[in-house]
């Protein structure tokens, strides 16, 4: 059957896979199907792939109930030679919303040194060339990061508890 003359403007016809036959059947088949990192969400929603990013952040550490002096962080592994670029971080109390001073979002290199921190419920970069905050590995291998709320507030918030959110990437 030819499907290409039975689809209209309706229902338009995108060539995912393209399959080639002879009399006894398929001989060969492409797929042309574009995923991964070559995939162009730009052309797709209108947004870039740095948008999408910073609209649904990669690394939310769970809620914590965090005590003065105390964190919750996730790791990312940076290769020697890359950085870890940070486009959205937040820190909140989930009561209400707020950052009080000393609810820091922050960013930590492999020795566990702070290389960024921010006292923000929210703060955004959709620049390339401008994010929130990074750091490159140069320590000659694979190092791990850390992405940390750090409760410095002189409060314990063990009833309802912190949120965060981080929107980053590594290259």
């Amino acid at each position: 059957m030819d499907l290409d003359s039975n689809v209209d403007a309706t229902y338009p016809n995108v060539a995912v896979w393209v399959f080639d036959t002879d009399g006894t059947g398929v001989t060969n088949v492409t797929d042309r199907r574009t995923v991964g990192r070559d995939l162009d969400a730009e052309s797709l929603t209108g947004k870039s792939r740095l948008e999408h990013l910073v609209d649904s952040p990669n690394g939310t550490p769970p809620i914590a109930l965090l005590d003065d002096t105390e964190s919750v962080e996730i790791t990312v592994v940076v290769p020697d030679g890359e950085t870890l670029k940070i486009y959205r971080w937040g820190v909140y109390k989930i009561s209400d919303g707020t950052a009080p001073t000393g609810l820091r979002a922050e960013l930590l290199d492999g020795g566990d040194t702070v290389q960024a921190n921010e006292n923000t419920t929210d703060t955004e970069s959709t620049d390339p060339a401008s994010p929130v905050a990074s750091h490159i590995n140069s320590s000659g291998a694979p190092s791990v990061f850390k992405l940390r709320v750090y409760n410095a507030t002189g409060n314990n918030y063990t009833t309802d508890g912190v949120g965060s959110h981080f929107a980053y990437i590594v290259e």
